[in-house]
């Protein structure tokens, strides 16, 4: 009689991968222009606040942020197309006008789950009119 082997599956726990919903949030209020495949982050640069970064509750007509969670921003240089690391440790919030003094025209700011439960599809944010 032949014992079976038990052969561990690598994939089975990726099932448990960005299982839930996250969105950047300016000033309390979502980036997004709508929680779709389509959807963008656009903000100006004349405007002043707080980015955070919070796991969302999703319903047909609205996301309402549940648990703020860590994240780190990464800067995109857009005559390299190279990616900077801004923040070297976790954060719970960023102001715009740091990551500014950053930027060069046409650069984006991207936000950086740090656990992968979350899912973040909206995580590139264009700045108009400069960065």
């Amino acid at each position: 009689m032949m014992a079976q082997l038990s052969i561990p599956n690598p994939l089975s726990d990726l099932t448990k991968d960005y299982q839930s919903c996250a969105a950047i949030f300016f000033e309390g209020k979502m980036l997004v222009d709508k929680y779709a495949p389509s959807g963008k982050c656009k903000i100006t640069k004349e405007v002043k606040g707080k980015f955070t970064l919070a796991a969302v509750e999703l319903t047909d007509s609205s996301a309402t942020p549940i648990q703020q969670i860590p994240f780190r921003v990464a800067i995109k240089n857009k005559a390299t197309n190279t990616l900077w690391m801004y923040t070297q440790k976790s954060v719970q919030e960023i102001l715009l006008e740091d990551l500014l003094m950053e930027c060069q025209p046409g650069d984006k700011l991207l936000f950086l789950t740090e656990d992968k439960s979350y899912a973040l599809p909206h995580n590139e944010v264009e700045v108009k009119v400069g960065c």
